[in-house]
């Protein structure tokens, strides 16, 4: 038997062709540190990823996260002053800024995050989505995780805007299917929140253990609406961070917004009138578009859902409806 010396090189793994290795190095499944890894073998290995990083970047992501790298492209724009405009607690609750410039490793970072995300969050509500109403529409699995995927891709883009007025403006922009979806993962993410237990009490948002709320109703509902304005402002991330990582930051984030609710609701005379909340615009914008009072609109969202657009799409079609109001914002 002819034995090997330690100092022979893996000859299997250098003499294969570049072609032949981006093809490998594309079809592993994504983790954040595989790259940096694989880049201290050795000195070819260290070349390859560093010369081809967009070609590699570029092929896992339209291969493995399509929908959501489709949606936000390397050429989606993000303005990196966002971050230079919140407070420090903010910045640990959403991510610094969009990579502007791609395909690259940064970007495919944040596209793999965002899918993660996604993921975790369909699993907690998909429950409560194939047991929404409306018998005359019989809900199955896959059109409930695609409506899922849709509300989740269109709370990323609202909450990617740089500014309140660029939210509020994307808002109003948005066609009356994109509305209801938007309003009914709100609904469902209330749901989901009020049964999840929160970090070091016993209790949800509406257990009397819970102690801010200490089961007041109105207190409760002060809450929620905080709750679904900071899900609106940064998107999914800060749910995350709240429900399945059960940041204190989080919290901290939820208990500000809503001791501050009064001041959304009323102002003092010869005070400075406060921004308009994105929860209200989007239900003004809802009622609106349906012609409708602002009480009717929670039994209108169902019917809307299940006649509109995101009721039987296919996956280049919710892209397309994301980009839709993309190039409408």
């Amino acid at each position: 038997m002819r034995l090997v010396s330690p100092s022979t090189p893996p000859q299997q793994w250098t003499s294969l062709p570049t072609e032949l290795l981006l093809d490998i190095l594309c079809a592993m499944p994504y983790g954040e540190t595989c790259f940096c890894c694989l880049s201290l073998t050795d000195r070819r290995m260290y070349r390859l990823v560093r010369q081809y990083e967009r070609t590699i970047a570029g092929r896992i992501a339209r291969e493995q996260y399509w929908i959501v790298s489709s949606a936000f492209s390397p050429v989606y724009h993000i303005f990196s002053s966002r971050c230079q405009r919140t407070s420090a607690d903010e910045k640990r609750l959403i991510p610094q800024s969009f990579p502007r410039i791609g395909p690259s490793f940064a970007w495919l970072s944040t596209i793999h995050d965002r899918h993660i995300t996604m993921m975790h969050l369909s699993s907690l509500t998909i429950s409560h989505f194939v047991a929404s109403p409306g018998k005359n529409y019989p809900p199955t699995v896959s059109r409930w995780r695609q409506i899922q995927r849709l509300g989740f891709l269109l709370l990323y883009r609202l909450s990617d805007l740089p500014s309140h007025h660029a939210r509020a403006s994307y808002i109003t922009s948005l066609s009356l299917d994109l509305v209801a979806i938007l309003s009914m993962i709100l609904f469902f993410i209330v749901k989901i929140s009020s049964s999840a237990p929160l970090n070091g009490h016993a209790g949800s948002i509406l257990s009397p253990s819970y102690p801010p709320a200490k089961g007041d109703l109105s207190v409760i509902g002060d809450i929620l609406l905080s709750l679904e304005e900071l899900t609106l402002t940064h998107g999914p991330d800060y749910l995350y961070s709240l429900i399945i990582h059960h940041r204190p930051v989080a919290e901290q984030a939820l208990e500000r917004q809503w001791r501050r609710i009064d001041e959304y609701q009323m102002h003092e005379p010869g005070a400075p009138v406060p921004e308009r909340s994105l929860t209200s615009l989007l239900l003004e914008r809802f009622a609106e578009r349906l012609g409708v009072s602002k009480a009717e609109v929670g039994s209108k969202m169902w019917d809307v859902v299940y006649t509109g657009r995101g009721w039987e799409m296919s996956d280049a079609q919710m892209v397309e409806m994301v980009l839709e109001g993309y190039r409408d914002g």
